[in-house]
């Protein structure tokens, strides 16, 4: 299930609705094996290479991670569209991170100019 207004993937994980942040994971991939339809879920964890410059910091060094969930079903429709949920929603928040970027970098130029004297 994917929360839109939270930005979570809600996942069901040993009989508990468990929700995960969309910026949490790293890639869903769907693949037809046989009758059945598999979607797997692989999240970004410390010690992961995921190309991006800033590290991700983690608090607790003793911390347990789940690097990834794949569930199978024989229903492709519903794994299909539950598919395309999650990429439109990481799509959404990668846009709008980039755009608060831009809008910090913005705003610090902008004081750097009041600053400066200009």
């Amino acid at each position: 299930m994917v929360d839109v207004r939270k930005s979570t993937v809600i996942l069901p994980i040993n009989g508990f609705a468990v929700p995960f942040h969309i910026q949490t994971l790293k890639s869903v991939i769907k693949q037809e094996e046989g009758d059945f339809t598999v979607l797997r879920f692989m999240f970004t964890t410390p010690g992961a290479i995921t190309g991006k410059k800033e590290d991700t910091p983690f608090e607790d060094p003793s911390a347990t991670f789940i690097r990834g969930v794949t569930y199978r079903s024989t229903d492709s429709f519903r794994f299909t569209e539950i598919h395309k949920e999650i990429n439109d929603l990481k799509k959404a928040a990668t846009k709008r991170d980039n755009e608060r970027k831009e809008l910090e970098i913005g705003r610090a130029s902008c004081r750097e100019r009041v600053f400066a004297g200009c």
